[in-house]
């Protein structure tokens, strides 16, 4: 869905984004031809029918003269949660557009015909934005405030899967669910201070992200009378993880 700008003239609390569709890294697999993906580790309920944004750097959808796709979030129509079928239909985090699952007419135009690479190792370098949400300037207010939820899903490891939330490039939630996780869904509050440019957030580092904490919280300093982008980051640890932002609701109180 696009950004609720009507909602920002009515003044009142707001649903700035909303998506319920995953995006993510995905555990290393076997990728063949036209797409065609197996032998891969996700959560039990992704299952047949389920769609997903799974994210594959430069090259590694396909090899061949001409060819090689380029690093981005890729659709996939999966048949179980160990096998699904890639299309050549992208999300970019920083469209400013919530990511939807295609048309019938997008998935019969993205069908891959390309050769599979075979076994792929999955991404243990790069840091990962799967959603990128531009607050516009001046909707805060000197005492407003965002709430950022999202909804992660982990294998049930003790390897790193690291989450991230920046508010405006400072660090406002990080959490590496190096243990018996499945799933963490924080609550991030970000407060306008009694001014646009200083902020109150909590403890970046609790994985919560509210509730008490023995760290001192976070003091932000960005001008929200400018346009702030709130970037929520994936980052593995291990190539036969996975790591997917599930869905996420970011709601404004002005």
């Amino acid at each position: 869905m696009l950004r609720g700008v009507a909602s920002i003239l009515s003044g009142g609390n707001f649903v700035l984004s909303r998506s319920n569709v995953p995006a993510g890294l995905c555990s290393s697999c076997t990728i063949g031809n036209n797409g065609a993906l197996s032998v891969m580790t996700l959560p039990a309920a992704f299952v047949s029918g389920v769609g997903v944004y799974m994210y594959f750097p430069q090259g590694q959808l396909n090899t061949g003269a001409g060819q090689g796709y380029a690093a981005g979030f890729y659709w996939v129509a999966l048949s179980s949660n160990t096998a699904g079928t890639a299309y050549n239909i992208t999300y970019t985090p920083s469209s400013n557009i919530d990511p939807a699952a295609p048309t019938a007419a997008q998935l019969a135009a993205g069908a891959m015909t390309s050769t599979g690479v075979g076994a792929y190792a999955g991404d243990t370098t790069d840091t990962v934005i799967a959603r990128s949400v531009m607050l516009p300037g001046n909707t805060l207010g000197l005492n407003g405030m965002v709430e950022i939820m999202p909804l992660f899903a982990t294998p049930n490891n003790s390897d790193s899967k690291t989450t991230a939330v920046t508010f405006g490039g400072t660090s406002v939630y990080s959490y590496n669910s190096n243990g018996s996780t499945y799933s963490s869904q924080p609550n991030i509050i970000v407060r306008n201070a009694n001014s646009l440019s200083a902020q109150w957030a909590g403890n970046s580092a609790a994985g919560a992200g509210f509730g008490t904490s023995g760290v001192a919280m976070v003091m932000p300093a960005i001008n929200t009378a400018n346009a702030v982008n709130i970037n929520t980051a994936l980052k593995l640890g291990t190539a036969s993880d996975y790591l997917f932002l599930v869905g996420q609701l970011v709601r404004v109180t002005p």
